[in-house]
Formats: structure tokens, C-alpha cells, sequence
């Protein structure tokens, strides 16, 4: 076996192309630099141009502008004030169309009292027998809303109606 003690070159791509190369990514830095100054040259212009134009905009307000806008401002407060208002307000119109749509036909309600700030609802009425009170309750306590439902002041009536008191809470979501 000969061992060779000079090296021969080892074969590797032409030269043509390492050079190609090399230019191309210096070509390709020269490019990414000149670009970063051309984006900063107009970044600073229209800062400029803003500038000027805010300068020529609060030039070109007079005082009824100044004082319109001040208006118009407070008024956005009032309005913003009572939209947060009607966020917090109740409504127990809803209750009725719910309770009309729950009341059995041989049902009379003669009274309410609709306590929206706790949730409690009272009513009186009349109903044609104790059949028709069970139906009514019934139909209140399937109701997901409604909650402990509590019959109270039963009686007789005159007629044979029987008179009741009924009282439940609802969930405070009925009053959104």
C-alpha cells in the first residue's frame, strides 16, 4: 500500500457556481438594507404629514365647533348613564304575558302582588273546583321558572267556587 503525502484537492462544485452564489446573497443583503432605509424615509414623511395635518385640523376649529363637540360629549355621558340604568331595571310586563299563557280557563285571578326586587309573586283568585286548582298548580310547578310554589288561604266560596291564595318565586331572569 502507497500512503500519499500530498493531499489531492478533493472534488467539489465548480467554481462558477460558489461564486453565483456568494453574489447572489450579497446582492440579496444590499437589497434588504436599501429597504430598510427607503421604509424608514417614508415612515418619517408621514409622521410628518400627520403631524402637519393635526397642527392644520385643531388650527381650523373655531369655537362653535369646540363648543359643539363639548355638547355633543356630554351628552354621550347622559346616554351612557342611563344605558347602564336600563341594564339594572326590571321588567315585570313580562310576567303577565307569562301568567296568561300559564292560567287555566276555569281560573280567576283576582289579585297579584309582583314583588320584582325579590323574586316573589302573591296571587287570590277563584277557581272552579278543587280539580281545576290541582291542574293550575300543576301547570305553575312545570314550569322551570317558577319555584316553590305554596298554596295558602283555601276556602270555600258561596257558589261552591273554591277560593285560594297561591304564592311562589320566580327566577330573576323572567325580569331581564
Amino acid at each position: 500500500m502507497a500512503i500519499e503525502i500530498i493531499p489531492k484537492p478533493k472534488e467539489g462544485r465548480p467554481y462558477i457556481a460558489k461564486n453565483i452564489l456568494f453574489y447572489l446573497v450579497i446582492g440579496l443583503l444590499v437589497i434588504e438594507i436599501s429597504g430598510y432605509f427607503v421604509l424608514d424615509f417614508y415612515q418619517n414623511k408621514s409622521e410628518k404629514e400627520i403631524h402637519q395635518l393635526g397642527v392644520a385640523l385643531s388650527e381650523a376649529r373655531t369655537e362653535e365647533t369646540k363648543d359643539l363637540e363639548r355638547k355633543v360629549l356630554e351628552d354621550k355621558e347622559r346616554i351612557d348613564d342611563f344605558a347602564s340604568l336600563l341594564d339594572f331595571h326590571k321588567r315585570g310586563s313580562k310576567f303577565f304575558s307569562f301568567l296568561e299563557s300559564l292560567c287555566h280557563p276555569r281560573v280567576f285571578f283576582s289579585g297579584i302582588n309582583l314583588d320584582v326586587k325579590g323574586d316573589k309573586v302573591s296571587l287570590s283568585g277563584k277557581a272552579e273546583s278543587f280539580q281545576v286548582l290541582g291542574q293550575q298548580i300543576s301547570t305553575l310547578k312545570e314550569q322551570r321558572i317558577i319555584n316553590n310554589v305554596y298554596l295558602s288561604g283555601l276556602s270555600l266560596g258561596k257558589a261552591g267556587e273554591v277560593n285560594f291564595s297561591l304564592s311562589f318565586s320566580i327566577n330573576p331572569q323572567m325580569f331581564k
